[in-house]
């Protein structure tokens, strides 16, 4: 029996560890020269580890698939003549099949990742170092703790009040799922509507681009000093009624919930038309949105 700690779940792999398995059984087969003719099978529960070792990929973990492949070399150099050289195979076996062997295996992981590794002596030569760490499980880690310190910057943010009224599925999943979908213009118009930092003069003004933060439609109608803010354009302002009827009709009772829009690309779309319509943002898109 050989046993070898492999290390944290942090930094290895269920099918880290399915490899580092099957190398000690590859290594225990050609030491103590048990192997018959005939095919040897070596069982696996890993339908991961089985899919990198029939079809090895350019990704982490393939160092383990060529130090399998060397062991299995090794073995076969105990065999000077070729026709004894046996035939190893890999194969499935499920996780909750009770075959003595399967459990006996499970009892002797666990020793292992209590610490109780085979004496260094023991071990095929491959692993008389530390393997390097799973790159891919590193890159999910550090992914994971940054998104937990943006989770953590986001809960005592100024903005954070003000975007719950439109989306409160932080980190935004859903809604960066839907912006890729588009193109990168109309992903930059959705993103200015929800921060509501778009060139409408409610914001110009406030950034000392417009004289006035009102809008100039309602001004010129009813002198209404009324300001131009995204929900004033998008829902109110008389000067787009027309436009406006096509995204009543669309849309139906969400035609005036822009949290609701916000959340379904289709909806996104029509008030992507709605905008096109307008054409009061066409000097600072240009015709970008033209298609709708």
């Amino acid at each position: 029996m050989l046993r070898y700690q492999l290390g944290s779940a942090t930094n290895y792999s269920v099918c880290d560890a399915e490899a580092v398995g099957g190398i000690l059984a590859l290594w225990l087969l050609a030491t103590h020269k048990t192997i018959r003719r005939e095919s040897t099978p070596i069982y696996t529960d890993s339908q991961d580890f089985l899919n990198l070792l029939s079809v090895p990929k350019t990704k982490s973990g393939i160092h383990l698939i060529k130090k399998i492949i060397r062991t299995a070399d090794e073995a076969y150099a105990w065999y000077t003549v070729a026709d004894h050289r046996p035939k190893f195979i890999f194969r499935w076996i499920s996780q909750n099949d009770k075959i003595k062997g399967n459990i006996k295996a499970d009892e002797e992981a666990k020793e292992a990742a209590r610490g109780g590794s085979s004496d260094v002596v023991r071990l095929p030569p491959i692993l008389h170092r530390r393997l390097p760490f799973n790159a891919e499980l590193a890159k999910a880690n550090q992914l994971e703790k940054l998104h937990e310190e943006w989770k953590a910057e986001w809960s005592v943010s100024p903005r954070r009040n003000r975007m719950r009224l439109l989306d409160t599925t932080f980190p935004f999943d859903k809604y960066c799922s839907i912006v890729n979908s588009l193109t990168r213009a109309q992903g930059s118009i959705i993103l200015q509507i929800r921060t509501q930092h778009i060139p409408l003069n409610a914001y110009l003004f406030k950034i000392k681009k417009a004289e006035a933060p009102y809008c100039q439609h309602c001004q010129q109608r009813s002198d209404d000093n009324i300001p131009e803010t995204v929900l004033h354009y998008l829902f109110i302002c008389p000067e787009h009624a027309a436009a406006r009827s096509h995204l009543d009709n669309t849309l139906g009772r969400d035609s005036r919930d822009l949290a609701a829009i916000l959340k379904d690309k289709k909806k996104i779309q029509a008030l992507l038309k709605y905008i096109s319509r307008t054409k009061r943002l066409k000097a600072a898109f240009g015709d970008v949105l033209s298609l709708y």
